[in-house]
């Protein structure tokens, strides 16, 4: 099963390449909005007060990861790939201390439980929503040579950069993410 995905995938690749001819390691476009929700009936429970926003001063999630987030779709070497499905948790008390579980329910082999994220200050690419900041991933892929690297768009996606090889060629791929509520 396991060879079975991961041919799957090379082969997904090698055809986008093949049929694009493009190797650009940036996305062409920008993230999609989750749609808006439709408006709920007006509730008859006393209003609550809204949460506070977390402070770099309190050490609360400071950098707005923490919570869960819902797969939007790929990005392959400049290709929107829509099929996927995962979901990304993230918690931890302060920047230093953020954990990530990271769930491909399409490709389990590609899932990773509680690993360190690590504050860069610098951007994924350059001209991304995020210049300020990237957090790498204490992980390498189960296919290997995978490198992983997210980052909050101004947006409010979620942005996951996986860096491969495949016969030796370095490829990119973009999942994006909306905050799960």
């Amino acid at each position: 099963m396991k060879r079975l995905s991961f041919l799957l995938i090379l082969c997904l690749c090698l055809s986008l390449i093949a049929a694009c001819g493009k190797t650009e390691n940036t996305p062409t476009d920008p993230p999609v909005k989750a749609p808006a929700k439709p408006p709920t009936e007006p509730s008859t429970e006393p209003p609550t007060e809204p949460p506070t926003e977390p402070s770099v001063e309190t050490g609360i999630d400071p950098m707005g990861l923490v919570g869960t987030w819902e797969f939007a779709y790929t990005e392959i070497e400049g290709e929107i790939v829509e099929d996927g499905s995962a979901t990304i948790t993230i918690y931890g008390d302060d920047a230093e201390n953020l954990v990530i579980t990271y769930r491909d329910h399409l490709f389990p082999d590609e899932s990773f439980t509680e690993k360190a994220l690590i504050l860069d200050m610098r951007p994924m690419y350059y001209g991304c929503g995020n210049e300020e900041w990237v957090m790498d991933v204490d992980y390498i892929g189960a296919i290997g040579n995978t490198h992983y690297a997210i980052t909050l768009m101004e947006d409010g996606t979620l942005c996951i950069q996986n860096r491969f090889t495949i016969e030796d060629m370095p490829m990119v791929s973009y999942q994006w993410f909306t905050r799960n509520e």
